[in-house]
């Protein structure tokens, strides 16, 4: 049972390993970037409201901690993860086209466990109507995160990394 409130001093919800679904979000719009402090281990979690068709593209600034975020469907199928450089500085970004209207979830959290605190600023770059180009640039950046992940595996990964980044192309 959920209770109102924050939870025990001693007892941080990092620590007791709180399902995501239970942490508290955070609506975002365009216009109203959100920054705030993450430190190693946590997450933040935000929500958007998109209409089936709708094409949003979401910017995260890390200010001195390396961020990876994730999109996920009203339903909580993971549709794109973004950790690019592994740096503390620089920019995350995830574009995505709503399949079907409702809340989508966005998480943001520290790629290292023992990472030191940090600042992170999260803006929504666009949010409208998907157009062609749109529906390409979203196929690219997919194409092009697999292959960054093939990167790092055996030769054949690395071939299979190859057709991915010409797909992206």
């Amino acid at each position: 049972i959920l209770r109102p409130g924050p939870p025990p001093a001693q007892s941080p919800a990092s620590e007791r390993g709180v399902a995501p679904g239970a942490q508290e979000s955070i609506s975002l719009e365009p216009g109203k970037p959100v920054e705030r402090e993450l430190s190693g281990g946590q997450s933040h979690f935000y929500e958007i409201t998109m209409t089936s068709g709708e094409y949003l593209r979401i910017t995260v600034s890390q200010l001195g901690i390396d961020a990876l975020v994730a999109l996920h469907t009203p339903g909580g199928k993971k549709m794109g993860e973004v950790d690019g450089e592994r740096a503390t500085v620089g920019s995350e970004t995830i574009s995505a086209i709503a399949e079907a209207a409702g809340a989508y979830r966005i998480e943001v959290r520290s790629a290292e466990k023992s990472a030191q605190t940090g600042r992170y600023e999260i803006r929504v770059e666009e949010l409208r109507e998907a157009t062609a180009e749109d529906k390409y640039r979203v196929a690219a950046e997919s194409f092009f995160r697999e292959a960054e992940q093939l990167r790092r595996g055996t030769l054949e990964e690395r071939r299979k990394g190859i057709e991915k980044y010409q797909q992206a192309l």
